[in-house]
Order: structure tokens, then C-alpha cells, then sequence
């Protein structure tokens, strides 16, 4: 409802003067020298044309704009200052509504005021409706796209004449565009380097030498043609194409987020990247292919059915803490930017500003995926492969046992709530007086201070509301006092009981049992129902004691039979006593953790089954509403669920049942031949990954707002082809490689420079840096390291041994991911991403010089290359080593280098670890020297990425004495610390900033330290459950004076001491910057790393060298 506009405002806007009397009234004067120096100071910034804002859809710059207004409706109504919602804005008395910012002076108020009563003339030369102010407006959206590109649909043009490019069609589409332009195409490329780039651009791994000299060697005319095939039939081919498809289904082998504890992985995440593999080893049709993907559930009648896998398309993705309505807009968007290029989560909180999306459609394909549910278990499918009965039995049998623990946990957290409940029954009757009767209290209230458990009392108060009101009860002689009574008001209520109980006591009147009518008539009198559910409580006390005693009345057996009904107010299920632990975090952590042991076996056990992460219909779908601004609580008009109204002919003889979700319907649409968006985009990409730019530049974004493509008839003939072919993606690859544009050179020319500097059309070929996967695959492949196993669960290739499967197959965290991935432009899988970005930092170079799995290659890569100065076996040695690498022999010049570098070279040389930090355990007394407190951790642990005393962890004498970098363990006894040691590089003054955690109730606490080499204990801190600051403003530090911080457990014993603490150590001074090539500041969890790799022997050095040139590192 809009609100209504402060009456002190009418007051205001009364003139001071008969309207007619108002300078300039009636006309633009009025406005150009009172009220738009207002607009310009206050308004334009945010809605403008000038300022390129129009936000919340209001411009301020035109009579249309305030006239016809923005999301909320006219900001003028002319003479009404009531209806103007631009008189409430500026009031401040609205804070929905509220602008500017800072409150206008009075003065400037009185005079928009009088604007708005006089007319609100507007300027004498208007600007009207232009292209910016018509932004959102759908009419005019509609029309302009009935002439754009993209909204046209796919008509396959006529191949131009051969104009000296015969044979394949594509070269004809681009010979024309260079003929036009006066260009050619360059010469092909030599032999080995069109099948390095084709190699890559097929498998994304170099081709061998062995390789290399056959094709080199094979004059048969259809040699080339041949290799083409051989790469596209390789299982290769699917991993490599199968990666640029998850990176649009923005895959990732985590969730997002998830609540202290709790496990974030999607141990099954795998299914699905294993399932876009095998679709492209099989060339499985690209529209059946986007039909499995949204909706394969609908498609098959088979509960293990492989291709439901597919359905990870939508449930890999983000789950925003449960938000039905983010997961939804997230599968929009995956849906329609991901496969079509349409960008239609832009239309969620009003008109899509650029394309003719109206918000209801974004509310309808809302609707749809608002009207599937997301499973908790997922069921097992049957992918065709062989089982190892002994390791199937062995999975079963840990399953079964971690299942076995959960369900001991869950019951004994029953079993622990009855004996409460038995112990103090007065005192739970009590307070489920005040959780469910009087409602006076909640549950986190009644048990604080520990005396009740949630456990008991939340199980109890529901069966209360549920079970004691009923018919059966009214007439139950224990119950029925509470069924006919409880609900008597409170004033009422003492005389109330006073007649039930005498009615009770009459002969043929109300059957009670007598020990609780015994209870309820002795004293003292009951006066409230407190007192008379403590009453209840006292009976059932009595019953128990009197059952320990073995003397039990006939009455009292009755009060206990009550306690014991399995359907009565008294039993408490162990998932009822689950849910109701779910109020305490160490219980949520509990449970997590024995949920976390099952889902540790699924995701690591071999014999795991495969489970398809599917969607399923939700029983009644959802009525979906326009979200007025995108807001849940504001809902507009109703929309049913349907497709695009700007893409009707894709939807064409489509129903979408009422009683069903559309998901079917929305497959048919995305992959229909008639979508025009899904077949240029995925022509459009393919091309991208081929030529290294797409033929439109904006691969996510196909709209109204991207530019035309640089070769059209080119993309439409591409994609008419593609769905005349099957929507096979193999016979449109090979087309486009077989073509002389992709065979070309990449070679400049300075005509081509000169006319067509960014190539556009395609008169060489692009040189391209490689992406990650085929970068660090490439390195695993001519190191012989690879490991050519197809499929399963994600491996870790981060840590130390860095498992050598493909790059594909890497385990992928959706919020922790790497800084390896981000280094090499890997996309975030937080979203769909049609494009990766292309960034060159010096990062990039670091990686290949120090990072130790780049070492650890060049290693391998040496195995058999004997460092021997002899000239001929050196020669041969050299030769091989390029051969590996870079699939040729070496050139003189080469040659020269590389044994002026062995002549030179030292041996063993090692890499250079300049960390000031140092790791390891010793005592924390500062009277003690440095040297004498402190030992070097001697082990590494990869995996765990901690540095330990040992590889047997907890060590046999230290226990869990470890350091990782955000914290570590002390050892079990006092003096036994965890140090984290830094050395001061130079001389200066430094601040020490940090905190120190100990987040547990258990355990005796940590006591920290930070002691110099020089000047003894600078800080004692103990922190037991809690964290405490560790910071020093300024320390004076000279150079090579070492700093011990040392964590270690306030007392004796094996008890709960992990902790976390960050240090950070900044210089001050009179400047900010550190000598010349120096840090100034260090941080401990920043600065953490594994050791490094031991040293390189020449040949190894040199190896290492030719895996960072440009040649390895680029294709062509």
C-alpha cells in the first residue's frame, strides 16, 4: 500500500500566494531557475542520463521521468502533493522511501512542493523519451528486438561462391569477409605445431614425439583427417570438453555454506562431472543432452537410471543456507545465461533493464524451480561397471557400523531424556505449564542453567498440545482432570478444580484415578495450573519411588501405565529427541559428526555406489507471484509457470500442467530447435574454445546488448548445420577443424596489422597461453607422471603427493578454492561462467619456478637422462629431453645454451626458501637459550598440511603436538609447546598484532607466549574457552633476534587444547617501507607452506627451465 504523505506537508505546500501570482507558474521558468539547481545538487547523481543512473527506474531529468516515474509508480503527480511519493521522499518521514540521503533544508522543500502544486511544469526544450530513459520500458524492449540478431530466428544462409576456397563452407564465410577487407589467410601451420594445437584443442594434452614424427612422416593425403578422428574417438576428448561444460554448470564438489560442524562436500558431485564426460566420449546429441540435464527424473521410469546423474546440472550448485528462492534464481540463471546466453535473473526484482524480459517471466521460471525439491538421500545408480564383491562387503559393513553408532548416539539421547524426566517430573510438569499452556517461556529459557533438557522438554511439550486435549484423554482417569480443565481461564480455574474434584467423588460421576485425586484435594489448596501440573508431577514422582520400593498400589500401576503408553503424552522418540538436541551447538556438533563418518565413507570409500544428486516434482506445485522488488513479503500478480514470452515459437504447443512443475516443458523449450539462443550460444562457444574469441564477444550475454557477431552468416550456417546433424558436437568440431581457417598459421603479416589489428577476421591464427587443466596436465603427461584413469571421486591436488590425475578430476571447493585455480584464472564456480578470464601475473610465473609439484615434475622428467659431460651422450641426452617436452630436437643455438648452462650450472642446486618462519615444538621457558627450546618439526604431513613430530600421529610421547596455519595442538603435558618461530630479517620497530582461541568447555586451556631471543617473556596469556588478545604495540627488534610464540596446555594431561592463532608482525617507523627487497609485513597463516622440495641436479634444473618457456607453456 503506498504510504501516505504527512498532513505537515499539505501545510508546507500551501503557497504563500495565489498560484496564479507564483513566478514563472504555468511554465518551464519556474523549473529551470528554482527547482532544477535542486535536481542537478541532489537528484542527477542517481538518476540521471548524464550520471548513466536511473535507480529504482526513476529519472529526474525529464517530465517523462517524474511523470511516469519508476518501480514504485509516478514520482509527481501534478497539483496532488498527497499522490506525489516525491513529496514523501523528500519528508524523510518514510525510510523505504527516504531520499536524498541528507534531508533537504526546509527552504528547498517548500520549493519542489510548490513545483508539484503549480503543475510541475517541466523544461522548455524536454529531452523526452531516448534510448537510456527507456530502459526497462518491455513495449519498446519488444519492438527493437523484432530487428536484432539475436532475437531472429536461425535461418541458414547460402554458402558464398569458392572465390578460392573450395570445399569446406566455413572458409568460404571467412574468405569473403577478408576479400572484402583486401586479406587472405595465412599459410598452414607447419605439421607439428597443427597437431600440438590440435592435440590441445581435442584432448588438452601435448601429442608425443612418437606422434609428432608419424604424422610429420605420413604422406597420405587424408593424414591430417586421420589424426582428427583418432583424437575425437580418444576418452581424452571428453575430459577435455567436459571441463568447459562444468565450468557453465558452475561446478564445484562443495556446497556454499554449511552450519557449524556439518560436512559441506557433495560426495556425489562426482556422478555428474563423470556423466559430462561420458556425454561427450559418446557424442550423446547436445538437445538430449540439455534435456537429461534439467529434467532426466521425468524422462525415465528407472530409479537407477545412470543418466539421472545428470541432474547434478542443477544440484551442484549453491544452497544459500536452505533459501528456496536464491537455490531457484541460481538454477534460472544457470538455465538461461549458462545455456542460452540470456541474462534473465536480471528481470528478479523488476523489468529486465535491457531485454524484453518482463519480471513475470522471471517469476514463472521461478515457479517452476520453486515447484522441484532437492532430495536428502539420493539413490543409487547403476553405471555398468564391475564390483569387487570383497570391497562392496567391506563398505557395507563400516557403512552399516557408522550407521549402527548414529542410531546408539540418537537413542541414548532418548534414553538420556526419559531418565531426566523420571528424576524431577514435578519439575518438567512445571514448565511445560509454561512453555505450552501459558506460553511464558520458551524452551532456551526453561533449560538454562542446565537443570532440564531440551531433549525431554520439547518432545513432552508438543505431545502436551497434541495428545492431552483429545477425546481419549477426556476420558482417560489419569488424564482426563488436565483434558477437561487446562483450558478454564486462570481466575476461574482453583474453583473450577474445586468442582471437578467433587463431581469426581461422586458416585457414577467422573472416573479419576484415585492417587491423583488423592494428590489434587491435599494440601495445600491449588490455586493456579502451575500448581496443578506440579501435582501431576508429584503422582507420577510417587509411582516411581513407590515402584523402586516394590510397593505399588493399583492406582499407582495406572499412573505408571500412562507414563509407559507408547502413544500418550509421556514418550519421547529418539528423532524427536534428535531434533530437539539441534538447540544446543555442542549437540549439533555431535550428531554432525557422526553424520559427517557416513558421509566420510560414501565419499572416500572405493566401493561406495555411484548416487545421482537428483530433483524430484514437488507434490503440489508452487503458485508462483511477482516479488514486488524482488521481495518475498511483497507479492504481486500471479504468473503461471511458462517460458519466455520473447521466445514463444521454442514453447510452441507446449502445456504446461497445472499439476506439475514445467521442468519437462522448460527442457523441451531451452533445447527445442526453434530456441535460437541455445544453438548460437553453444556454435559461439565452440568456436571460442577452438580460436581463443568467440564470434560474439559476450558468450554469456546474447541480448539486446551484445554486439554483432564478426562473422553472422557464418554462426547461423554453423548452427542450422549443427541441428541438421543431429546437434552432434563431434561432427561440428570436426568440421571446424578441418577447415584452412583453423589450420592457418599464427604467424603476423603486416597487412593483416594494419587492417585488422585484433584479427577479427581471422586471417591467422591466435596465439593462446594454456589454461590450467592443460597446463598442469601437460606438465603430469611428458613427465611421464600421468595417470590415465578415467572418472571417480575428486582427489586433492594441492597437497603433497599431488595425485597425478587429470585436472578435471580435482576436488573443486566452491568457497575455499585454491589460490593455484585463481592464479591460472580458473572461474569461481559461485555462477555459471560462459567465459573464463585471461590475466597474466607474475603469480603465473612464480608457480612453475617454485611451487614444488612444478618441481617435483621436473624431477620425474629427468628419469633416465644421465648427467654425463661426455659431448655425444650429452647431445643425446639434451635431444631427448626436448623431445619429451616439446616434441622436436633442439636447434644449434639451443645446444649451445644448454651446455654452456651444464657447464656452469652448480649441482644440487636448491630452492630457495625464504620464509622467516620456522616450525616446530620445545619448552616455553624464555630462561632457557633459543636453541636449546626449540626442535624442528621433522615431518610434513600433506594432506593434513601440519607440521608434526612424526609421521605416527598422536606420537607415542608427544601425542598431538602439531602447528598448521591457522593454529595447532599442544603437547599433553605442561612444557611441551607448539611454536611457531619467526626471525627478524632486519633491525626496526615492529607491532605484533593476533589473537588467541581456545573454543572448547573442554580441556584445561592454552597458555600462550611470545618470548625473545633477547629480551625474555614479551607476553603471558591462557585462554580456556574463549579468545584473547595478543598484541604488542611496539617492539624494538634487532636483526636475526628470533621470536618464539609458543602455545602450550594450561595443565597437565590428554585433554581438548587445539587452538587457533593468527599472528601478524607489520614494521613501523618513520617510513612505511622496509629495506630495499624486504617484507614489511608478515602474517602466520598467509606465510604458511609446506617445506621445500629438496635440491635439482643440472639436468633436473634445466628440465624445470623448459617447462616455463613460452613455447611449452603456449600453443603455437
Amino acid at each position: 500500500m503506498r504510504p501516505a504523505i504527512p498532513t505537515f506537508l499539505l501545510a508546507i505546500g500551501a503557497p504563500a500566494f495565489p498560484a496564479a501570482a507564483v513566478p514563472g507558474a504555468g511554465n518551464s521558468a519556474f523549473f529551470e531557475n528554482r527547482v532544477r539547481p535542486i535536481l542537478v545538487e541532489h537528484c542527477y547523481e542517481c538518476h540521471s542520463e548524464d550520471a548513466g543512473k536511473q535507480k529504482g527506474g526513476l529519472l529526474l531529468d525529464r517530465a517523462s521521468g517524474w511523470l511516469e516515474g519508476g518501480d514504485s509508480g509516478p514520482a509527481v503527480v501534478p497539483g496532488d502533493i498527497k499522490e506525489s511519493l516525491l513529496a514523501l521522499a523528500i519528508s524523510h518521514k518514510d525510510e523505504d522511501f527516504a531520499m536524498p540521503k541528507e534531508k533537504l533544508p526546509d527552504d528547498k522543500i517548500n520549493i519542489l512542493l510548490r513545483w508539484i502544486r503549480i503543475g510541475a511544469p517541466g523544461p522548455e526544450h524536454d529531452l523526452g523519451d531516448s534510448e537510456f530513459s527507456r530502459l526497462g520500458d518491455q513495449d519498446f524492449l519488444r519492438t527493437k528486438a523484432r530487428a536484432h540478431w539475436s532475437f531472429q530466428p536461425v535461418v541458414k544462409p547460402e554458402v558464398p561462391e569458392a572465390g578460392g576456397a573450395a570445399g569446406n563452407p566455413l572458409d568460404r564465410f571467412v574468405t569473403k569477409r577478408l576479400r572484402e577487407a583486401g586479406l587472405t589467410l595465412s599459410p598452414p601451420a607447419d605439421r607439428r605445431t597443427i597437431l600440438r594445437r590440435l592435440s590441445y584443442d581435442l584432448i588438452g594434452l601435448p601429442p608425443t614425439m612418437a606422434e609428432v614424427t608419424a604424422f610429420v612422416n605420413d604422406q597420405r593425403p587424408d593424414a591430417y583427417e586421420r589424426q582428427v578422428d583418432r583424437l575425437l574417438a580418444s576418452p581424452h576428448f571428453g575430459e577435455r570438453w567436459g571441463r568447459y561444460w562444468l565450468d557453465i554448470a558452475r561446478y564445484a564438489d562443495t556446497r556454499e555454506w554449511q552450519a557449524a560442524g556439518r560436512d559441506s562436500r557433495y560426495p556425489f558431485a562426482y556422478t555428474f562431472r563423470d556423466y559430462v564426460i561420458r556425454a561427450f566420449n559418446e557424442d550423446l546429441p547436445y538437445d538430449e543432452f540439455l534435456r537429461e540435464q534439467i529434467a532426466a527424473d521425468l524422462y525415465t521410469d528407472r530409479d537407477d537410471a545412470p543418466e539421472l546423474a545428470a541432474l547434478g546440472f542443477l544440484t551442484v550448485g549453491s544452497r544459500f543456507r536452505n533459501d528456496r528462492d536464491e537455490i531457484a534464481n541460481d538454477r534460472i540463471d544457470v538455465v538461461t545465461r549458462g545455456v542460452m546466453g540470456l541474462t534473465v535473473a536480471c528481470a528478479r526484482c523488476h523489468d529486465h533493464k535491457f531485454d524484453p524480459i518482463p519480471t513475470a517471466d522471471y517469476y514463472a521460471m521461478h515457479g517452476i524451480f520453486r515447484s522441484t525439491e532437492d532430495l536428502d538421500d539420493y539413490p543409487v545408480i547403476d553405471l555398468g561397471t564391475a564390483v569387487d564383491a570383497k570391497a562392496v562387503a567391506d563398505y557395507e559393513r563400516k557403512r552399516a557400523a557408522a550407521e549402527a553408532d548414529r542410531q546408539a548416539y540418537i537413542d541414548g539421547l532418548a534414553k538420556e531424556a526419559r531418565a531426566d524426566f523420571r528424576k524431577k517430573p514435578a519439575e518438567y510438569m512445571a514448565a511445560l505449564h509454561d512453555l505450552s499452556i501459558s506460553k511464558s517461556a520458551d524452551v532456551r529459557k526453561l533449560i538454562s542453567g542446565g537443570k532440564l533438557k531440551a531433549t525431554a522438554l520439547t518432545p513432552l511439550g508438543r505431545n502436551l498440545s497434541r495428545v492431552a486435549r483429545g477425546a481419549k484423554q477426556r476420558k482417560d482417569p489419569f488424564w482426563s482432570p488436565f483434558a477437561l480443565l487446562i483450558d478454564t481461564p486462570e481466575k476461574k480455574f482453583a474453583a473450577a478444580l474445586a468442582e471437578g474434584i467433587a463431581a469426581a467423588k461422586k458416585d457414577g460421576a467422573i472416573t479419576v484415578n484415585p492417587a491423583l485425586l488423592a494428590a489434587l484435594e491435599r494440601p495445600p489448596a491449588i490455586r493456579t495450573k502451575k500448581e496443578f501440573m506440579r501435582r501431576y508431577g508429584d503422582v507420577i514422582a510417587e509411582a516411581l519411588a513407590a515402584g523402586k520400593a516394590g510397593s505399588l498400589t493399583p492406582a499407582q500401576r495406572e499412573v505408571l501405565a500412562a507414563l509407559d503408553d507408547p502413544e500418550g503424552v509421556f514418550v519421547i522418540t529418539p528423532q524427536a529427541a534428535l531434533a530437539a538436541s539441534n538447540i544446543s551447538g555442542r549437540s549439533r556438533q555431535a550428531i554432525a559428526k557422526k553424520d559427517n563418518a557416513i558421509r566420510d565413507i560414501d565419499a572416500e570409500h572405493p566401493a561406495a555406489p555411484a548416487r545421482a544428486m537428483i530433483v524430484r516434482e514437488q507434490a503440489k506445485p508452487w503458485d508462483a507471484y511477482v516479488y514486488e522488488r524482488g521481495e518475498a513479503n511483497q507479492r504481486g500478480e500471479k504468473v503461471p509457470r511458462r517460458f519466455l514470452t520473447a521466445l514463444g515459437a521454442a514453447a510452441e504447443g507446449l502445456a504446461f500442467p497445472p499439476d506439475q512443475s514445467g521442468r519437462k516443458e522448460l527442457a523441451e523449450a531451452v533445447a527445442s530447435p526453434r530456441n535460437q539462443f541455445t544453438t548460437r550460444a553453444v556454435v559461439n562457444r565452440t568456436w571460442m574454445h577452438l580460436f581463443g574469441e568467440p564470434l560474439v564477444r559476450t558468450p554469456g550475454d546474447m541480448g539486446l546488448q551484445a554486439d554483432p557477431p564478426s562473422h553472422p552468416d557464418l554462426l547461423d550456417w554453423l548452427a542450422a548445420t549443427f541441428v541438421e546433424e543431429g546437434w552432434s558436437r563431434k561432427k561440428m568440431l570436426r568440421r571446424i577443424v578441418l577447415s584452412k581457417t583453423y589450420r592457418q598459421g599464427s604467424a603476423n603479416r603486416p597487412e593483416g596489422v594494419a587492417r585488422d589489428p585484433e584479427n577479427i577476421l581471422l586471417w591467422r591464427a591466435n596465439r593462446r597461453r594454456l589454461d590450467f587443466e592443460a597446463m598442469r596436465d601437460s606438465i603430469l603427461a611428458v613427465s611421464g607422471s600421468l595417470d590415465p584413469a578415467m572418472g571417480g571421486r575428486a582427489v586433492d591436488i594441492t597437497v603433497p603427493p599431488y595425485p597425478p590425475r587429470r585436472t578435471v578430476y580435482a576436488f573443486i571447493d566452491r568457497v575455499n578454492l585454491d589460490d593455484i585455480f585463481n592464479t591460472f584464472d580458473f572461474p569461481s564456480p559461485i555462477q555459471s561462467a560462459p567465459q573464463r578470464p585471461e590475466t597474466l601475473v607474475p603469480q603465473q610465473a612464480l608457480f612453475g619456478m617454485n611451487d614444488p609439484f612444478a618441481i617435483e615434475q621436473a624431477r620425474r622428467l629427468t628419469r633416465g637422462i644421465d648427467d654425463i659431460n661426455d659431448g655425444s651422450v650429452r647431445r643425446k641426452r639434451l635431444a631427448e629431453l626436448y623431445r619429451r617436452v616439446l616434441q622436436r630436437e633442439p636447434d644449434s643455438r639451443e645446444i649451445q645454451l644448454a651446455n654452456a648452462f651444464l657447464d656452469t650450472a652448480a649441482e644440487g642446486a636448491e630452492v630457495k626458501d625464504e620464509s622467516a618462519w620456522q616450525y616446530g615444538y620445545g619448552s616455553p621457558d624464555a630462561r632457557l637459550p633459543a636453541g636449546e627450546r626449540f626442535t624442528v618439526f621433522p615431518f610434513w604431513n600433506g594432506p593434513r598440511k601440519t607440521y608434526q613430530a612424526s609421521k605416527v600421529f598422536p606420537h607415542p610421547k608427544l601425542k598431538f603436538v602439531h602447528v598448521s596455519a591457522t593454529g595447532g595442538h599442544p603437547g599433553d603435558v605442561q612444557g611441551v609447546a607448539a611454536i611457531r618461530r619467526w626471525t627478524a630479517p632486519y633491525a626496526g620497530k615492529f607491532k605484533i598484532t593476533g589473537e588467541i582461541q581456545h573454543m572448547s568447555d573442554k580441556g584445561d586451556g592454552v597458555r600462550a607466549r611470545i618470548i625473545s631471543s633477547r629480551q625474555g617473556i614479551l607476553r603471558n596469556t591462557i585462554a580456556f574457552n574463549e579468545t584473547k588478545g595478543t598484541n604488542e604495540a611496539s617492539v624494538e627488534l634487532e636483526k636475526g633476534e628470533v621470536l618464539d610464540f609458543t602455545a602450550d596446555c594450561n595443565q597437565d594431561g590428554p585433554r581438548s587444547d587445539g587452538f587457533r592463532w593468527t599472528i601478524t608482525i607489520t614494521r613501523l617507523g618513520d617510513t612505511e617501507y622496509a629495506p630495499p627487497g624486504q617484507k614489511a609485513t608478515w602474517n602466520s597463516q598467509a606465510d604458511f607452506a609446506g617445506p621445500p622440495p629438496p635440491p635439482l641436479g643440472k639436468w633436473q634444473q634445466l628440465a624445470h627451465a623448459l617447462l616455463m618457456t613460452n613455447e611449452f607453456l603456449y600453443v603455437d
